[in-house]
């Protein structure tokens, strides 16, 4: 009876019509589940998630994205069962508040975590995120009510995330240079970084994003449109050496020549201009 892990493709099976009855099955401990997909199904709601995860304790990946079912109390049953155990937690923000971070704080070995829509969350305790000290991927959307300060706190010169590769923050519309330097300096090995929304970035932040993170392959500033972007005349001959992909949708100041420039000197690159649009030759 032992099934480790179960995925649930939402391509192929969301026409579940009450998925509650599946995670009340999956909650047997004679499953001994430690990996579960259920992203995106449909019928989920927060007793289903608590009889599943209040009958887990040697849960190692949860993957719940889009199900806004899953609220404060459900998170600090996940925690409290599988604090040992849990290293992978995708989950939907949007019924979330600071409490449920403070739950998942208990959670040391988390190496990958996605919260979307943290729109009820403030950011005030953010630094929690220090306390993964294996912190390989970290997403957070719906970002828009999280001020600098609360950047400020996650991201500073005390603390270095130091296997962190990959960075995305979605609707950060508080960040600024200011922050911008501080996620440089303290997440010195990214490959993969997103930032939207961020209205408050301007030459001197996308300047030590280009100059500093000379690791990157992949970067992404959808909608921040103070940047010019002169600096990436010198790339890659002199910085984003490795950068295989850039997105600056709506980032409205950034010139079309400049990126039909970068594009003709920089092989195997794909490059998204201020339209959207993937500029080819």
């Amino acid at each position: 009876h032992c099934l480790e892990t179960i995925v649930f493709d939402y391509q192929q099976d969301n026409n579940y019509k009450n998925f509650d009855l599946i995670l009340c099955l999956l909650g047997d401990k004679n499953l001994k589940l430690k990996n579960l997909t259920a992203s995106y199904q449909l019928g989920i709601t927060n007793f289903g998630i608590l009889q599943l995860v209040k009958n887990l304790n040697i849960l190692v990946e949860l993957n719940f994205i889009n199900i806004n079912a899953i609220n404060d109390e459900s998170i600090k049953v996940l925690c409290d069962k599988n604090n040992f155990h849990l290293e992978i937690l995708r989950i939907d923000g949007a019924q979330l508040t600071d409490k449920a971070l403070d739950y998942i704080a208990q959670c040391r070995r988390l190496r990958k975590i996605t919260i979307e829509f943290c729109i009820n969350m403030t950011g005030s305790n953010f630094s929690i995120f220090q306390n993964f000290h294996k912190l390989e991927e970290l997403y957070l959307s719906g970002l828009k009510n999280i001020l600098s300060k609360s950047f400020q706190l996650l991201f500073n010169n005390n603390y270095t995330f130091k296997y962190l590769h990959s960075l995305k923050l979605g609707e950060c519309h508080m960040i600024d240079d200011n922050c911008v330097q501080s996620i440089v300096y303290s997440c010195p090995h990214l490959i993969d970084m997103t930032c939207s929304l961020a209205y408050g970035i301007t030459d001197e932040g996308f300047n030590e994003i280009v100059t500093r993170c000379n690791q990157l392959r992949s970067l992404t500033l959808t909608g921040c449109n103070q940047i010019y972007g002169e600096v990436l005349f010198d790339v890659p001959e002199k910085y984003l050496q490795s950068i295989e992909y850039l997105n600056f949708d709506k980032c409205n100041q950034i010139e079309d020549f400049i990126l039909i420039d970068l594009f003709q000197r920089k092989r195997f690159i794909s490059v998204i201009d201020s339209y959207g649009s993937l500029i080819e030759l």
